[in-house]
């Protein structure tokens, strides 16, 4: 391959790094069904059976007892971080107290970030109440309290006993902007089955990397830095 040709390919690579959209992972439609999550970014099995309540029959309460974690960044028009858990059994019924949260260090390993739920370093938290019609709610640590984020666009779902929904799934989508640029973060979630004890948290085994916007256009840029210097050499030759 001649260096000309070498150089082509590169501008090529380069210009479908500036003009085409860059799509990471699958996209994720916030609609009671679990379908669209076979494949996620990042999963977490946990088999602990710790739901428990007191006095209750049966003791444990299998419905609030998270299952599967699931995680999926997409850049879409507008890029989202998606998040979504199974319980053990049907989800059950959302009352005034009962909430599904999902926890957000955004600032791994700084020690800058709140408690919530008794979790430590976290950056955002977003709230629910589980009954399908009220929106979620993000707020963020100011360094001394946390503020309700007003402006933030949430999508979030149950699903239900309808056709094709999946009656054990919580999932949501928020704009990537609305968390800002983030380059890794640890998740969890926490689901609070209206004030009996006990409530279920399940954290992440770690998302991955999640890929800045110009990654493409600066590898192409590196390529043809290393295209160039390479003829720079055989030229001094």
């Amino acid at each position: 391959m001649t260096h000309k040709m070498v150089v082509t390919i590169c501008l090529l690579v380069l210009l479908v790094a500036l003009a085409a959209p860059q799509v990471w992972g699958d996209i994720i439609t916030i609609d009671g069904k679990s379908d669209d999550w076979a494949n996620p970014d990042s999963l977490n099995h946990d088999t602990v059976g710790d739901v428990y309540s007191a006095g209750g029959s049966p003791p444990y309460r299998y419905d609030y007892d998270i299952e599967w974690n699931y995680y999926e960044y997409s850049e879409e028009s507008n890029p989202r971080y998606a998040f979504a858990t199974l319980t053990v059994d049907n989800l059950g019924p959302s009352s005034p107290d009962t909430y599904w949260e999902i926890l957000l260090n955004t600032q791994i390993g700084k020690g800058v970030g709140g408690t919530k739920r008794g979790v430590p370093d976290l950056e955002y938290y977003i709230t629910w109440d589980l009954d399908n019609t009220s929106p979620a709610s993000l707020y963020k640590w100011t360094g001394s309290k946390w503020q309700l984020v007003p402006t933030a666009t949430i999508e979030v779902r149950r699903g239900t006993t309808a056709p094709g929904e999946n009656p054990k799934l919580v999932e949501l989508a928020i704009l990537a902007s609305d968390l800002g640029p983030i380059q890794q973060l640890m998740w969890g979630a926490y689901l609070d089955n209206g004030g009996v004890w006990s409530d279920d948290y399940c954290p992440d085994w770690g998302v991955p990397d999640i890929p800045e916007p110009g990654t493409l256009v600066l590898g192409a840029l590196a390529l043809m830095g290393g295209v160039f210097a390479g003829h720079r050499r055989r030229s001094r030759r």
